[in-house]
C-alpha cells in the first residue's frame, strides 16, 4: 500500500492541498509554521481507517482522529482589513490514493448535517482490508502494511520490563501495528512484540 496522493480540504493551515508523494520518499521541506506537521498528522489519520479495519476480535487497533485544533480557522477582516474574529470551516477532509488507484477519505464535520462538496467513502478501502484479513488465516498469510510516523513531539524510547501484564496479544500478526500512527512513537508497544517474538 504505497501512497501516491494526499489531499487536504479545510484541515489546519490548508484551504485546499493536494500533494503528490513519490512511491520511495517524499522530503517536505518550508518554513516554521509552513504546514510540514500538518500534512504529517494528516498522513496518519487518513491512515487511521486503515487500521480500524485491521482490527479484529483478537487484536484492536485505532489510530488518531480528528481533534478541534485540526479545522481550519479563517480571520474575518474588519473595514480596515485587520483580523476582527475567526471562523472555523464547516468540516476537515483528508483524501488518500494509492499508486494501485485505491482511494478514500475520512472527514469529520464541526456540527451536524455538514459534509464535504466531494466525499469518496471507504468502501473500496474495506474490500481491499477485506482481503488482506482472509489471508491472515491461510498458510500464505500474506504481507501487512506498514507504518513508521514520527509526530512533531519526535521519538523517545522507554525500554520496558520483561512482559508484564499486557491488553494486547503479541502472537497476533497485526499487533506489530499495535500505535504505529501515534504521534509520540515511544516504541513500547514495538520492544514487548519484539520480545513476545523472542
Amino acid at each position: 500500500m504505497k501512497l501516491k496522493r494526499v489531499t487536504l480540504n479545510q484541515f489546519r493551515c490548508f484551504g485546499h492541498l493536494e500533494l503528490e508523494l513519490h512511491p520511495r520518499l517524499t522530503v517536505l521541506v518550508a518554513k516554521n509554521g509552513g504546514g510540514k506537521t500538518a500534512v504529517l498528522d494528516a498522513l496518519a489519520i487518513g491512515l487511521s481507517p486503515v487500521l480500524r479495519l485491521l482490527s479484529t476480535a483478537n487484536q484492536r487497533l485505532n489510530g488518531p482522529g480528528f481533534k478541534n485544533t485540526d479545522f481550519r480557522v479563517q480571520p474575518i477582516p474588519d473595514l480596515w482589513g485587520k483580523p476582527e474574529r475567526s471562523i472555523t470551516s464547516d468540516y476537515a477532509q483528508v483524501i488518500m490514493e494509492t499508486v494501485d488507484g485505491l482511494a478514500w477519505d475520512h472527514w469529520k464535520p464541526t456540527r451536524s448535517g455538514i459534509e464535504p462538496a466531494t466525499k469518496i467513502g471507504q468502501t473500496e478501502l474495506t474490500a481491499s482490508i477485506r482481503k488482506i484479513l482472509d489471508r491472515l488465516d491461510t498458510p500464505e498469510r500474506g504481507l501487512l502494511p506498514i507504518f513508521a510516523y514520527y509526530g512533531a513531539r519526535r521519538g523517545w524510547i522507554e525500554v520496558p520490563e520483561r512482559l508484564r501484564v499486557s491488553k494486547n496479544n503479541y502472537t497476533y500478526p497485526t499487533s506489530a501495528l499495535e500505535g504505529a500512527l501515534d504521534a509520540l512513537s515511544n516504541f513500547r508497544e514495538m520492544l514487548m512484540w519484539f520480545d513476545a517474538e523472542e
